[in-house]
């Protein structure tokens, strides 16, 4: 009658609502934890875990990727991104590529990891892990060497301008694009293949 609520309703409706902002303040406590230790680990194995490629002493593959990759997996694509930004922006402290090197190291860990993460979470809830992580991690070969391609072809020529070098000619120039397209392989492989062996495990942890 006239849309009078019952003190009992909206007593119940009150308790609902804090315990909705409860929930919502608990989960992203835990994003921020569960964030901040995954940034952490992938900035450690950055500074440490880095090997230069024989062709190109500038490009390198390492480990580094490995957690925003969990992160991706367990708590969504959010997780991986904040990952890659973070251990990208904590190592300009020791940068010795102006700052060129990290942004191409983030965009292509970003290029990688989001669509990973994104297919990965949306094919697990209709297939079994295992084809959602094949199907993942051939769309993140996709976007690991088109992102790499693409930053570096913008970034090179800046890196080159602001410490005082030039580039030769247009050859050396698409030899390394090319040098950078096998690099960003390999980084995929020994990023891909160890989440293989520890994918199942994640999802007992995982809580989105």
């Amino acid at each position: 009658r006239g849309g009078f609520i019952h003190p009992r309703q909206t007593f119940r409706i009150n308790h609902f609502l804090e315990v909705e902002n409860m929930n919502t303040s608990m989960d992203k406590t835990r994003f921020i934890t569960v964030a901040g230790m995954l940034s952490a680990l992938a900035t450690v194995l950055y500074y440490l875990g880095e090997v230069p490629m024989p062709f190109a002493a500038n490009l390198k593959i390492g480990f580094s990727d490995l957690p925003a990759l969990i992160g991706g997996i367990i708590m969504g694509p959010a997780a991986g991104v904040t990952v890659e930004i973070v251990q990208n922006i904590l190592h300009l402290f020791r940068t010795d590529t102006v700052g060129i090197g990290e942004i191409c190291n983030c965009a292509v860990g970003i290029g990688m990891v989001l669509p990973f993460s994104l297919l990965f979470r949306k094919l697990r809830e209709k297939h079994s892990i295992y084809v959602a992580y094949l199907f993942g991690s051939l769309v993140s070969l996709v976007g690991i060497v088109v992102s790499g391609l693409v930053i570096n072809a913008l970034m090179y020529p800046i890196y080159m301008m602001l410490i005082g070098g030039a580039i030769e000619s247009a050859t050396v120039f698409f030899v390394y694009l090319g040098g950078t397209a096998v690099t960003n392989v390999i980084k995929w492989v020994v990023t891909l293949v160890p989440i293989a062996l520890i994918v199942k495990p994640l999802l007992k942890i995982r809580w989105t």
